[in-house]
């Protein structure tokens, strides 16, 4: 399981089959996120929306999204969140997806990313 206030770490391989599956994605949000500006480029709407779609499956669907980059609202100015999701419980998370590559990327990688 997963522990609460710990980075939930995912990993997944793009292709452009892959990249199809998604635009079909029965998750509504990743469909949003493909189609919405966001302050990045197309790659970071691509890497948002596979995050999302990867959340989804990796929690058994308990979240949605809630809002995207640009409409999130924040009181103080500095670093910006992805996304942000709604659980079944209720609570609001803000996602920050970043993309890492390379063949020995692996969780002792992604942890000092998230340092």
């Amino acid at each position: 399981g997963h522990t609460a206030g710990a980075p939930l770490i995912g990993s997944f391989v793009v292709s452009g089959e892959s990249y199809e599956e998604m635009e079909r994605s029965a998750v509504e949000g990743t469909r949003r996120l493909l189609t919405t500006a966001n302050a990045g480029n197309s790659h970071s709407r691509i890497s948002e929306a596979f995050s999302l779609d990867w959340l989804c499956s990796a929690l058994a669907g308990c979240v949605w999204l809630e809002k995207t980059e640009m409409e999130l609202r924040y009181a103080v100015r500095g670093d910006i969140t992805d996304y942000s999701v709604r659980t079944a419980a209720g609570d609001c998370l803000g996602v920050s997806v970043t993309r890492a590559c390379g063949a020995s990327f692996d969780a002792e990688s992604a942890c000092a990313l998230l340092e």
